[in-house]
């Protein structure tokens, strides 16, 4: 349903923010991730959320 649509989620680092995203990332849709943190940590935080939902 999400397939190729993209999202921007803020808050996306931690808490309902993260969940957000990981569900949109698991029906498929491109996800970009806004908040607080170290710029490598977000990256990191990218890089699981991919893998998981194999993206």
């Amino acid at each position: 349903m999400l397939e190729g649509r993209t999202a921007l989620v803020t808050g996306a680092t931690s808490g309902i923010g993260l969940e957000i995203a990981r569900a949109f990332a698991g029906q498929g849709c491109n996800i970009v991730l806004n908040g607080f943190g170290d710029a490598a940590e977000v990256e990191a935080l990218r890089q699981r959320i991919a893998e998981r939902e194999g993206a």
